[in-house]
């Protein structure tokens, strides 16, 4: 990560007292290559230093279910010049909630009082689309909130996120953010790289 005058911490699991994940995976939608916007912009991770990400594997309550994410690790497989996130995830049947995540419990930055919009880069290697989200915990009752789901499709690409529907105490005290993959497929890898907030 960029250092602009925070301090990381080393990383914590906070599972405990996390609460579960909602339900419903909010509209899904094709994807269409985004404008984005002109305003002021903060870099919270270019994955150019140590990976502070996670696959949850099975490390999150039981009762949401099997969680597909297998690894999340730094790799130049996608830039040579520079590192992104490398996530891998197994098979997830039509019959399961599909979902895999992988998550950072240590944002650089963790009040995004003013942000409107959450935005990152994306590789996806494989011949299937991905439905990705994003999204985060905030405040000491680590409150979910989810974006709504976007269809990328394999090459390169950007999303673009609002985060107009959440509150301002969650977007004052975020603890945890989150990638995530919410859809039926045979499993594989998918690349991220330049998460960024935008106001």
């Amino acid at each position: 990560m960029k250092k602009i005058l925070f301090l990381l911490i080393p990383a914590f699991f906070f599972i405990s007292c996390a609460s579960s994940p909602e339900k419903d995976r909010g509209v899904e939608s094709s994807y269409t290559e985004p404008v984005l916007p002109e305003t002021e912009c903060f870099l919270l991770d270019d994955f150019e230093s140590e990976n502070y990400w996670y696959a949850v594997k099975n490390h999150w309550d039981s009762e949401i279910g099997p969680n597909f994410s297998k690894t999340a690790e730094i790799s130049r497989n996608w830039k040579n010049d520079n590192s992104s996130l490398l996530c891998s995830m197994e098979p997830a049947a039509e019959d399961s909630k599909c979902q895999a995540s992988w998550c950072c419990d240590v944002p650089l930055l963790e009040d995004w009082t003013g942000f409107n919009f959450i935005a990152f880069d994306v590789k996806n290697p494989e011949s299937f689309e991905y439905a990705l989200n994003f999204a985060l915990q905030g405040t000491e009752k680590w409150i979910w909130k989810q974006t709504d789901v976007i269809l990328v499709p394999e090459g390169e690409h950007t999303v673009l996120f609002t985060l107009e529907n959440v509150e301002k105490d969650i977007l004052k005290d975020v603890k945890r953010i989150v990638f995530q993959s919410l859809n039926s497929n045979p499993g594989g890898f998918i690349y991220f790289d330049n998460l960024r907030l935008y106001k």
